[in-house]
């Protein structure tokens, strides 16, 4: 899935994550972790991934239509599929694990202005 753009476009890369130093969560998640992910997609900045103690590896992207968008494993290799977020925003999302919050994303968005959601409460409709 080409993240943001439609149907009747060509794709033209694959979003990869090289730049993550994977050693940092490969024994939370498993041994898999140390190869480099395809997820597919393109996408404009770059990605914020957090991982839970649990092992789960959520990320998150600003697609080309500058939504937000979400993909995540639970350590076994399988992805899900790119969750759009929605928004519009302007900026690349940050995101951190916190215990009792589950994961946070801020993002700015395309008037400026600064959002956070959490999936503890259920992401935003911003």
């Amino acid at each position: 899935m080409d993240i943001g753009r439609g149907a009747g476009e060509a794709s033209r890369t694959l979003l990869d994550l090289p730049e993550l130093d994977r050693r940092s969560f490969a024994d939370a998640v498993s041994p898999v972790a140390s190869a480099r992910f395809r997820l597919g997609g393109i996408l404009v900045g770059g990605p914020a991934a957090v991982a839970s103690p649990s092992g789960r590896l959520d990320v998150f992207v600003r697609g080309i239509d500058d939504a937000l968008y979400h993909r995540w494993s639970s350590g076994s290799g399988l992805w899900s599929a790119w969750e759009r977020l929605g928004g519009r925003f302007s900026s690349s999302p940050t995101a951190v694990t916190a215990p009792v919050t589950g994961h946070d994303v801020v993002v700015r968005g395309d008037t400026g202005r600064l959002y956070a959601t959490s999936s503890t409460t259920g992401w935003a409709s911003w």
